[in-house]
């Protein structure tokens, strides 16, 4: 648990290059006794503030880092912790009044009174100014450099700041100013530089590498509500230097694993590519994906590959806009588009289509404005790889509208909230 090692870098990448709490409900209490002068409040003793708070998980809000004046452990002095003689350990929990009980207490309890103890993350004078950075560089492959003589940050505006080396090329800080900037590394053969963000009150991970670096695979709907995929998925991998220079599009189906220079593979499976670019691919995920596999770009300038957390169903509807919100793309049963112009009808059947269905699609629910929509079809679309279609009754009693909202929820998971036309 040694800050820079290659557990806690590992633990914080495992799924994507993130570390997945999205849709996870949770709390980070911090202890911030130790420190002094411009340093006071930094830590408790052996773990930072920024790298025990949870500000680095996108859309988890601040308030569930929690920051309170205790250190690691009960004051034993010494010169590991150096806790204050007197001082309250953080996990050391012996009544109903510590502060580590009086917010996980109701918090398990789901009462808000949590909220009343504790200092959040943006009033906190050091978490919401600082932000910690792992920085590690790979070569071609994606095997990590060790032999650098110094690695350093320069925020945009701002003089260079030493970083630490740590573990198997692994170099950090837990005090960076936040906003955007350079990590440099120096080898005898001169400096690599790559941007970097730092994020308040957060510690993150940035892995460069040389080469191919495939960044996110999302859902092609471009609704992203987790970073968990699932089978026959069609899917955009997002990235630089992914395939030889140019557009390359795939001639038909079946569709093929070598596109524009680059195989792509899914723990061994081979992925069907449809689009391929230098920063885009689209491809098809396999009918049979591991509980957890690695995706695998292979071309000629070097090779990457990515971690990817796999469920039953992860579903997605597309829209007009491309960005997942707003109006679906859908049909009428006669395959017109609906429209404000050539809109739904109650008791008519539409067709709504997505992606991420899985190939075990038993349990799918649709509402149209909060009301249950009969499901006539939910499958694959007939000659379009990885697209899923769902026939769908408008209710009797859907109301009229030009944006009724329409929700489908398949083996438990649910989709985007996308809109459709509604007359009487």
């Amino acid at each position: 648990m040694c800050r820079g090692s290659g557990f806690l870098t590992d633990l914080a990448t495992w799924n994507q290059g993130w570390d997945d709490l999205r849709g996870v409900d949770y709390l980070s209490i911090v202890g911030n006794l130790m420190g002094s002068g411009s340093l006071g409040g930094v830590s408790d003793g052996l773990v930072s503030v920024t790298s025990a708070s949870g500000g680095s998980f996108p859309g988890v809000t601040d308030d569930r880092t929690r920051v309170v004046p205790y250190c690691h452990t009960t004051g034993i002095g010494g010169a590991l912790l150096n806790c204050p003689a007197g001082a309250f350990g953080i996990a050391n929990v012996n009544s109903s009044t510590h502060l580590t009980w009086q917010i996980i207490d109701p918090f398990l309890r789901g009462d808000p009174s949590w909220r009343n103890y504790g200092t959040s993350l943006d009033r906190d004078p050091v978490l919401s100014r600082a932000g910690g950075l792992f920085f590690l560089l790979g070569d071609e492959q994606g095997r990590t450099y060790t032999g650098s003589s110094q690695v350093w940050f320069t925020p945009t505006t701002g003089q260079a700041i030493a970083m630490v080396k740590a573990d198997a090329g692994i170099a950090y800080h837990d005090l960076l100013p936040i906003g955007s900037g350079t990590a440099t590394v120096r080898f005898t053969t001169g400096d690599f530089g790559a941007s970097a963000t730092v994020i308040a009150g957060a510690t993150v991970v940035n892995r460069s590498k040389l080469g191919p670096q495939m960044a996110l695979v999302a859902p092609a709907t471009n609704h992203l509500s987790g970073l968990s995929r699932t089978s026959r998925m069609l899917v955009s991998i997002y990235g630089t230097g992914l395939t030889d220079p140019g557009q390359f599009s795939a001639p038909g189906l079946p569709l093929p694993s070598t596109l524009g220079g680059t195989t792509l593979n899914l723990s061994g499976q081979p992925v069907g590519i449809i689009y391929a670019s230098p920063t885009q691919i689209n491809a098809v995920l396999p009918d049979n994906v591991p509980p957890y596999g690695l995706l695998n770009l292979t071309r000629s300038a070097g090779s990457h590959s990515l971690g990817i957390v796999f469920q039953e169903s992860q579903p997605s509807l597309f829209t007009a806009n491309g960005r997942g919100t707003g109006a679906l793309a859908a049909q009428k049963a006669d395959y017109s588009a609906l429209s404000t112009s050539n809109p739904a009808r109650p008791d008519e059947v539409i067709i709504i289509y997505g992606t991420g269905l899985g190939v075990n699609s038993s349990r799918v629910v649709a509402t149209i404005a909060g009301q249950r929509a009969l499901v006539h079809y939910a499958g694959p679309a007939p000659g379009f790889a990885g697209l899923d279609q769902f026939n769908i009754q408008v209710p009797a009693t859907a109301p009229e509208g030009d944006a009724i909202a329409v929700q489908i929820d398949v083996n438990g998971r649910s989709t985007n909230i996308g809109t459709v036309p509604v007359r009487h």
